[in-house]
């Protein structure tokens, strides 16, 4: 148990806690992997300039419940990755 502890980086206790709990039925596992994560990373498209003026005060950007908040001197490519990102 330890080494399996070690390998994820938690401590041993954490590990048997959750099993313990797992055995109670009090902690659910998943059947199968529904969600998988990755890395977002946005960059300007290559060879376009940036905006040069800068906006002022607040953009928010909402679809349905969601809300983003930004700066008004935040890029417009930022913005409009946010605006694409939130898309139904």
């Amino acid at each position: 148990m330890k080494e399996v502890a070690a390998r994820h980086g938690i401590q041993p206790q954490q590990l048997t806690a959750w099993r313990r709990l797992v055995r109670k039925g009090q902690l659910a596992i998943p059947a199968e992997r529904e969600t998988e994560f990755a890395a977002l990373v946005i960059e300007p498209p290559v060879g376009e300039a940036p905006v040069p003026a800068p906006l002022v005060g607040v953009v928010e950007v909402a679809v349905g419940d969601v809300v983003v908040r930004l700066s008004g001197d935040a890029p417009v490519e930022r913005i409009a990755a946010i605006a694409r990102a939130l898309r139904p």
